[in-house]
């Protein structure tokens, strides 16, 4: 199937490589081809649940348990239990699906970011300061780890460091967006826990 005679052939097959030759999309594929109808099905009926006026997140991790035993592979699934299960209180639950999640993909890095979530609603702010500065250092232009990573810093009254985080995020790129914004409403709120409301 060359693409000069079989365009469309020659996409499927290299669309299949992809897949097939990376180890996370290859074990994520063999779960989906074993359970996909179901597991499909699991996680729809737990969108519905938990897209109600009031949620009931029991139900829809009941859901998404049974759809991680029949998918154990498939690391968005764990992601999205993690998820819920913080949504609900329960953060050492959420961790345990988020470690299993970046041990599946560590390249991820909504993974990492959602595991130092986990960490820093237990209070481990060491882990998560250093969970969420693995991801920011790899790019610093990150607006989520460096949010992320200034708040720990800021809980622990680390300021100066906080603000010195969310200035690299906000000229990372060389230019001020709608982004930054996030970012300046950040330093915003440090400087009011700071006192200095000059």
């Amino acid at each position: 199937h060359p693409p000069e005679q079989d365009q469309e052939g020659h996409e499927r097959i290299r669309e299949a490589y992809d897949v097939l030759s990376n180890p996370v999309s290859r074990r994520e594929y063999d779960n989906m081809a074993a359970h996909g109808e179901k597991i499909e099905q699991l996680k729809g009926e737990a969108d519905q649940i938990l897209n109600r006026e009031d949620p009931d997140f029991e139900k829809a991790i009941k859901k998404l348990k049974e759809a991680v035993v029949l998918g154990p592979e498939i690391g968005l699934l764990r992601n999205y239990l993690g998820q819920t299960y913080l949504q609900n209180g329960n953060p050492e639950d959420a961790l345990v699906q988020f470690e299993e999640a970046a041990d599946l993909d560590e390249t991820n890095t909504a993974y990492h970011l959602n595991r130092g979530h986990a960490l820093r609603r237990l209070d481990r702010l060491g882990e998560a300061e250093r969970t969420f500065r693995s991801v920011w250092e790899k790019d610093k232009g990150d607006y989520a780890a460096a949010r992320a990573l200034a708040e720990v810093l800021s809980r622990r009254e680390e300021f100066d460091e906080a603000h010195e985080v969310l200035d690299t995020a906000i000229w990372a790129d060389d230019k001020l967006d709608f982004e930054d914004f996030f970012c300046y409403y950040d330093k915003l709120q440090l400087y009011v826990a700071q006192g200095r409301t000059d």
